[in-house]
């Protein structure tokens, strides 16, 4: 992760990259999405426009969740 890019792994689909905004490097959770700053800062850096507000970044997690679960089923 780099200190511009708030992205676990910059580069990969939007969808992987949904995916891993929760991920723990060393057994310590980091969540991307967790408050309204840090979601805005990883959807600026992901290339998705517009402004975010609370519904929006619920409805973030929410896809997060259900990709993560296709990707794990």
């Amino acid at each position: 992760m780099c200190v511009d890019d708030p992205r676990a792994l910059p580069g990969e689909p939007l969808s992987l990259d949904l995916a891993n905004t929760q991920f723990a490097p060393d057994g310590t959770l980091v969540d991307l999405l967790a408050t309204a700053e840090s979601a805005r800062s990883w959807a600026a850096a992901a290339g998705l426009t517009g402004t975010l507000d609370e519904a929006s970044i619920a409805a973030l997690r929410q896809t997060r969740s259900a990709v993560r679960d296709a990707l794990e089923g």
